[in-house]
């Protein structure tokens, strides 16, 4: 009890404007599993300003996937052309129970993803497409 106290305490004591800082994106993607679809919802969540903050991820799939944790393993940027936007590589580790059991690995420019794709711990890959449609009203959560 005494711990729970001293933590609220602790965020109590924080600025405010770190509360407001924290914002999220959330991406829906599908994959053609032999005529069987795979959905999966992306989110990354992170301080508001990329550049000088930090950030986490989580994939859900399909309906009532428990969101599984994505940690951040490195990113490369290059510039394809003087007028657009750079284009960003990323990737991120799955964690299942503490231990790394996948890699994803995602490329986007501006507002759009070309890339995302997975490889399991087992050699098994999985290209995924950005299903723009799937994004519900809120802009939060993946409706199939």
């Amino acid at each position: 009890m005494k711990r729970a106290m001293l933590g609220m305490a602790l965020l109590w004591c924080l600025p405010w404007s770190a509360w407001a800082a924290v914002d999220s994106e959330t991406r829906c993607f599908s994959a053609d599993n032999g005529g069987k679809p795979v959905h999966l919802q992306f989110t990354v969540v992170g301080d508001a300003d990329a550049d000088a903050g930090w950030q986490a991820a989580y994939v859900r799939y399909g309906k009532r996937g428990r969101p599984i944790t994505l940690a951040w393993l490195r990113g490369e940027h290059e510039i394809l052309a003087e007028d657009r936007p750079w284009q960003f590589t990323d990737e991120w580790l799955e964690i299942v129970d503490g231990k790394v059991h996948g890699r994803y690995t995602t490329v986007h420019q501006g507002a759009r993803y070309y890339g995302f794709h997975y490889r399991g711990g087992d050699g098994r890959e999985v290209e995924f497409a950005e299903d723009l449609a799937a994004l519900d009203a809120s802009g939060r959560r993946c409706a199939w």
